[in-house]
This record gives C-alpha cells, structure tokens and sequence, in this order.
C-alpha cells in the first residue's frame, strides 16, 4: 500500500487516561481481539485460548464483542504444515477459538470471524465494531495478529457515512514489532503487503484514535512449562464456575497444542491482562490470580494482609525489594505490591508474630534498635509485637522483648527504629489497612515497588527500589528505546531532560524478573 507520512501520537500509560479513549484497566465498553495463528508461530494456538479464559475469569464474556482469529489473511499452513500429531493450523485455531469460547460461556453477543476465510466479513466486522464506539460504549482493540485486519477495517469506518468522531473512542493496543510490521515484511516465500502499526498510527491518530504499545509480559510469559503446573494443581480448576474442571482442562490442552516444550508461549495474552488489571508486566502468577478469582462464585476471597500505614508520612512499612537484603524500610502510599503487606500469626494475648507477605519472614528486632525480618521458623520475644491504642484510629507498634516501640522521622524514610515508649508523637503512630484484593491484582515480582518521580519530570528522574545490576531501559510510545543504563544501588537517577514532552515506558530488570512503569515528560 502506498506509505503515510508518520505523525507522532500520544499513547496514556494505564496511569494516565484521556478523556475520550477506552479507560484502562476496562471499566466499560467492548473488547475487540484480532489473532492469527494460521500462519508463522503456533503460540497463538495457546494465547488465543488464553485470551478468552481470561476474559471469562474476569466475568467479561460479553464485554467481547468481537473476535477476528486466523487474520493472517494472505495465506495458512507453510511454516506449520500438519503432521500426524497436529492438524492443519487453520483448524488448530478452530479448536482453540471455537472449543475454548463454548466451555467458558461465551455467548452470541460475541462475533467469531475467521478471516483467512472471508476476509472482507473481518474487514466489515472490525468497521462496524468501531463506528458504534461513542463516550459511553468506548472500544479496546487488542492487536495479536498482522495489522491488516484492523487497518482495513479502520480505514473503511473512516470513509463511511456513519463516521463523525468514532476514533476518539477507540484505543488500540499491541506488544511487539513482529506483528505491527509483518504485511510489508513478508517472509522469503510470501509475497503481501498491507497495513502497518506506523501507517494506522498516521492515518487515524489525527482522527483521535489513541495507541499504546505495552512493554512487559513478552519474556515472563513465554517461559518453562512449570511455572504454569498450577493449571492442574488449583483447586478453582474445579470450580462450577468453571465447569467442575471441564473448561480448565480444555485450556490447557489448547496450551500445550502449540507443542513448545520445555516453554509454554502465551505472551499474546499478556494484552488482554492488561486490559483486564492495568499491569503490564504480565506473569504465570498473577494470571493465577486472575484465573482464581471467581471461585467463591461473585468475589476474591478476603485477603489476611494489611499496609502498615504511618501517622506522618503517609508511607507504608515494607521490606527493602532485593533477595539479597532484608532490610526493613517504608515505601511511598501508593505501593500495593507483596513487599509491603503483612499478616499476624497469634502467639499469646495480644502478641503475635508479623509476616511479611513477599519473603514470608518475621519482623525483628534482635538489638532494641534495629529492625529486620527473619526466618519463619524463629520464635521468642524479640520477634513478637502488638498494638497499643494511640487514638483517632492509630494505635503504636510495641516489641515485647525490648519495650518499646516502631518510629520514623516525619518524612517516613530517616531513622526507621525501635524508640522509648515515652516518644509519643505522630512518628510513632501506625495503623493497619485491610488489602483489598478485588481492587487490583498484586504484583508479585520484586521490581513492582518500583517508585518514579517526579512525574511528571522534566530533568532528572529518580528511581527508588532498584538492586544492583539491574537494566533501566526507557521507550517511547512508538517501542524505540531512547535511554539504556545499569542500576548501580538502589536508587538511580536518569538525566531524561532531551526528551520530548509525552508518555513513556520505564522496563526495569534482572536475571530474575522485569516490570513496567509509566514516565510523563513534560
């Protein structure tokens, strides 16, 4: 096709959200999915069923308006002939489109189009999906194929009589270069070309189409089959919900189907995750999570960990993000992640033992002054506390071995300690904050305390949380990094004063584990 000029475009973050696209994480509106798999690599075979599995668990069957599968419209089976263990790809994703939506319930407010089969009725269905988008019924497309699809469609909603202002309330989401760019790189024996992710972005984000590319999910869930043994092992599997096992047991067989071993690909789905949560770096467990939500038939189970809250500053008690160190620490209020929740164990009357949720260590203090966390199996005084009312909904934090009890400075950072009981202002006053499950899915990597600021910024940009030798990475929102450094401590500052006004990605990683982090510049 002929070639547009290319305009930038501005993508929101799931921080950030305008006023007239689909607000992430879905709170209403349609979904619309375009996946391949008839063509190149079979791990649409897996994600495709993954993306509907998803959606189920969230209880977004009908929220699904549209999916358009085997959208590699230019032809089916080279790479993946069929053989005697696996049928040709086209009818691989029958099963996994057509099998998974049945056992997950969803029904006819759903389109199921196979476009290498009718191309033109993907085309139209893809159009009609965005010219009802309006404010009140906005619209996520989730790009897991080529781009032909939704380019085509796109272009023809455009050039409709119905158009007027439809892609304000449109925003379309991908998460890797192979599928944005394929229909002007065909491999050697093909020959096609067709819509782009940069030719879409020009041509219709004048018009108010919003993209965001996501950076997370891509390594974390392409990974060795174990990480996904809780398939078989959840006890949800056998869930009603779910079909007494029948829906789960489907689902996997449609994972492995794909015939990747030692690895499972379901890296597609890390989209529809995000769609679901906000959450970009997308892992096996925290599609566990998801997965095991609906198991008690309307709502998450009720969580038995707390925020330690302080008095003065607003920040959370936590336990420093690095596998190395136990060091005890707080962290800004708006940190929801593992390392800063906590439950108690009962030991006696008021005193019980305080477990951190992401090391499962006990808090201690061995010196009276000094606070760690310690292995789970240490008992005695030094590692028991309780809480003693201080009023107004705060109560302190007492040791029962030293007497005395937890303070920071006013900042909530400086001389985190044991103090005198006879220290009895604001510094000293906590309180515990029941987690709500159901209003976000815990990140249960270590980067996910990960903290920014300022943001926006406009010079140099502090990283708070980092471990030596982790990799920060910035990206802009067309996936073209623009700043690459190694974390040096746990704090890190990056000189970001030659960027251009927008959003950003900040990827922070390890050999362990990666996560996402939007950045506005201003």
């Amino acid at each position: 096709m002929n070639k547009l000029s290319l305009c930038f475009v501005i993508a929101l973050s799931a921080f950030f959200t305008t006023a007239s696209a689909q607000p992430i994480p879905y709170s209403k509106g349609r979904i619309a999915i375009s996946c391949d798999g008839n063509e190149h690599d079979r791990d649409d075979w897996s994600s495709s069923a993954t993306h509907l599995a998803l959606l189920a668990a969230a209880g977004l069957q009908d929220a699904l308006s549209l999916m358009t599968y085997s959208d590699h419209i230019w032809g089916s089976g080279h790479q993946n002939p069929p053989r005697q263990d696996r049928l040709h790809p086209v009818e691989e994703m029958r099963l996994s489109v057509l099998g998974t939506k049945d056992v997950f319930g969803f029904t006819s407010a759903t389109n199921f189009v196979e476009a290498v089969a009718d191309p033109n009725a993907a085309y139209n269905a893809m159009r009609d999906e965005i010219l009802a988008s309006t404010a009140a019924n906005p619209l996520i497309i989730l790009a897991a194929g080529p781009m032909q699809v939704i380019g085509v469609g796109m272009n023809r909603a455009s050039n409709h009589a119905d158009y007027t202002d439809q892609f304000n309330h449109v925003l379309l989401i991908s998460h890797g270069g192979w599928n944005e760019n394929h229909a002007d790189k065909p491999k050697p024996w093909e020959s096609h070309s067709g819509w782009t992710k940069d030719e879409i972005v020009a041509a219709f984000g004048p018009l108010g189409l919003t993209f965001r590319r996501i950076t997370g999910g891509n390594d974390e869930l392409n990974t060795n089959e174990s990480h996904f043994d809780w398939i078989l092992t959840s006890p949800c599997r056998n869930d009603a919900y779910y079909g007494n096992g029948a829906a789960w047991d489907y689902w996997y067989s449609r994972i492995l189907a794909a015939d990747k071993s030692p690895k499972i690909d379901i890296s597609d789905s890390t989209m529809t995750a995000y769609a679901i949560t906000g959450i970009e770096n997308s892992t096996p467990y925290m599609l566990q999570e998801l997965m095991e939500r609906p198991c008690d038939g309307t709502t998450p189970p009720p969580s038995d960990y707390f925020f330690i809250e302080h008095n003065s500053s607003g920040r959370k008690l936590a336990v420093l993000n690095d596998a190395t160190d136990d060091t005890l620490k707080t962290n800004p209020s708006g940190n929801t992640g593992n390392w800063v929740q906590w439950k108690e164990e009962p030991v006696t009357g008021d005193w019980f033992y305080l477990i951190n949720k992401a090391t499962g260590k006990k808090l201690k203090s061995s010196d009276g002054t000094a606070l760690s966390v310690e292995d789970p199996s240490q008992t005695g005084q030094a590692l028991q506390w309780r809480w003693v009312d201080a009023g107004d909904g705060w109560s302190r934090l007492e040791n029962r071995s030293h007497v005395k009890w937890l303070h920071v400075k006013p900042d909530g950072v400086t001389d985190l300690k044991l103090g005198p009981t006879g220290w009895t202002g604001n510094n000293t006053k906590w309180k515990a904050t029941a987690v709500v499950e159901s209003a976000t899915v815990s990140q249960t990597a270590m980067l996910s305390e990960v903290a920014l600021y300022p943001s926006p910024a406009s010079g140099i940009l502090t990283i708070e949380g980092t471990s030596a030798g982790s990799e920060i990475e910035i990206f802009d929102t067309d996936g073209s990094k623009t700043h690459t450094t190694i974390a040096s401590g746990k704090t890190s500052s990056i000189d970001v004063s030659s960027l251009t006004s927008g959003v950003y990605s900040v990827k922070i990683s390890n050999a362990n584990e990666s996560s996402s982090h939007a950045l506005l510049v201003e």
